[in-house]
């Protein structure tokens, strides 16, 4: 089941949204209330499991069977530069993904 949040516009193509399938990624949300100011922040990573215009990128979340929705703007997608990673929250280290995605989602 998608964890859908609200779909800011997407800059990507059907095609390139697809070449994401299967990939690793590391993604970094902020949540902004309707003023704009940063209400809390999360970051999730795992496989690419579909990426569309309908959906955005849907990642099964590592470590579970939870899938998270997510918008792709492709100015917000880098390809990752090798090494760790270590997430603020939970002090997990996440190794060599294939791309980092920074997304913010207004409230």
């Amino acid at each position: 089941m998608s964890n859908a949040s609200p779909k800011p516009k997407m800059d990507v193509t059907e095609e390139q949204a697809r070449t994401l399938i299967g990939k690793y990624m590391l993604v970094g949300i902020a949540h902004c209330d309707s003023s704009g100011a940063v209400v809390s922040r999360e970051q999730i990573h795992g496989i690419v499991d579909r990426a569309n215009l309908k959906e955005g990128v849907v990642i099964k979340l590592k470590g579970s069977n939870e899938e998270r929705a997510v918008p792709l703007k492709l100015a917000d997608l880098q390809i990752a530069r090798l090494g760790e990673y270590r997430l603020n929250e939970t002090g997990e280290v996440v190794e060599d993904p294939d791309y980092t995605l920074k997304v913010t989602i207004a409230g």
